[in-house]
């Protein structure tokens, strides 16, 4: 039956149209994921089954853009903005000003806000005030990003307003359309949001505190920098180093030298990364490229990045990149307590390697880490070397070295 009959919808029983509800939202949410569908709602709304889920497409996206202004509006109310509403002089909301900011749902807020009018302005007094600092902080926490949050501890109110302030994709959709299909243009690549960027550069972070010598499965190479953070920064930035050159001394910077591995990663023959790690790490590369406005001057094959002039304003534009993005990174401090690694084979194929097991820093959380195995040609009684388990990402292990390319192409 089509429910777009006239008089179809009201023979439906109470299940069947929760059922076809949930339907139309599921087509909708279908559409919010692919952007260039979004441009075909009106030419589609014609069609019999899409016309609803390409208004259903259109208010969630209304409803979420509304949602977005409310929470940017109310974070950027000052702590004293109901300071001085009659309403909060009323003795049934006077505790309401001392609950504690843990363990408070914002459902069981937004249904405490509807008992009265002074309930609902005592509560908003408080979402305002300081005392709620600890629930904003549980709010960021808890934002569904593409990478765990490492340390909700350095969550805060303020770094929660600059995530929804974000905007929530960047680019034309002219472009996505024809990343989407294969059809590219000469420089298209899919843009990057800041805060897809910040998880990206997390990620890298996370993958070489896993695989970096003192990491429980170290890989034949080594990166330039620490792969973790001191709180919210980065001990470069107080003290970034020089290059000792024969021409002079070039200084350093923690940006230069991520892309600089980003690339020495993609192209080690010893790592040998798989094609779909290789194209994420240089989707982040290019959105490096394109967020910090860096210039190369022979994109080649071989272009020590560590040694591309960086500015200062781009050098403080990164560090404080790292600062709002802090809480997804891996801390110093979790080099601490050591744990007993344990022995992982490449297609379950054992051999001999080290006992007793090595104890080192604990294993970050990475969508790699699965494919992470021993490398049978580099570990036996004495020692081990790991590396990715090729035959899980269902390609070869040998690696296709270009001669050269260009950026911002990559095979």
């Amino acid at each position: 039956m089509n429910a777009a009959e006239p008089g179809a919808w009201s023979i439906l029983t109470e299940e069947a149209k929760a059922e076809h509800k949930l339907k139309r939202q599921y087509n909708a949410v279908n559409m919010l994921q692919q952007v260039y569908f979004m441009d075909a709602c009106e030419a589609f709304g014609s069609v019999a089954g899409l016309e609803e889920a390409a208004d259903e497409a259109r208010a969630l996206v209304d409803h979420r853009d509304h949602q977005r202004f409310l929470l940017r509006h109310l974070l950027t109310l000052p702590e004293d903005t109901y300071a001085k509403d009659p309403l909060l002089d009323e003795p049934d909301v006077f505790t309401i000003q001392f609950m504690p900011g843990h363990g408070i749902r914002s459902s069981d807020i937004a249904a405490f806000s509807l008992v009265s009018r002074s309930w609902h302005v005592a509560w908003r007094a408080w979402l305002v005030s300081a005392a709620a600092r600890p629930f904003w902080q549980g709010v960021c926490a808890s934002m569904k990003l593409n990478v765990p949050i490492l340390h909700p501890e350095l969550c805060t109110k303020e770094m929660l307003l600059d995530w929804v302030r974000l905007p929530i994709a960047v680019g034309k959709r002219e472009q996505w359309v024809r990343c989407s299909f294969g059809m590219a243009n000469d420089g298209d690549s899919e843009a990057m949001t800041e805060i897809e960027l910040g998880a990206a550069i997390a990620r890298f972070f996370a993958l070489v505190w896993n695989v970096q010598e003192g990491g429980p499965c170290p890989f034949a190479w080594w990166a330039d920098f620490q792969p973790f953070l001191d709180g919210t920064t980065h001990e470069t930035e107080a003290d970034p180093g020089m290059h000792e050159l024969t021409t002079g001394d070039v200084p350093k910077s923690l940006l230069s030298t991520l892309c600089n591995a980003i690339e020495d990663f993609c192209l080690d023959q010893f790592v040998d990364a798989p094609r779909i790690v290789r194209y994420e790490l240089h989707m982040m590369l290019r959105g490096l490229m394109e967020h910090f406005k860096l210039i190369i001057r022979s994109p080649n094959l071989g272009t020590d990045w560590r040694y591309v002039p960086i500015s200062a304003e781009q050098n403080a534009a990164f560090y404080a990149l790292l600062r709002r993005y802090a809480p997804l990174f891996p801390q110093r401090s979790d080099q601490e307590p050591a744990v007993e690694v344990q022995p992982k084979f490449a297609e379950g194929k054992q051999h001999p390697y080290p006992t007793p097991r090595p104890e080192e820093r604990p294993l970050m959380p990475t969508p790699y880490n699965e494919f992470l195995c021993f490398d049978e040609t580099n570990t036996d009684e004495d020692q081990e070397t790991w590396g990715f388990d090729h035959a899980m990402f269902g390609e070869s292990k040998t690696i296709e070295m270009a001669s050269g390319f260009d950026y911002p192409g990559f095979d």
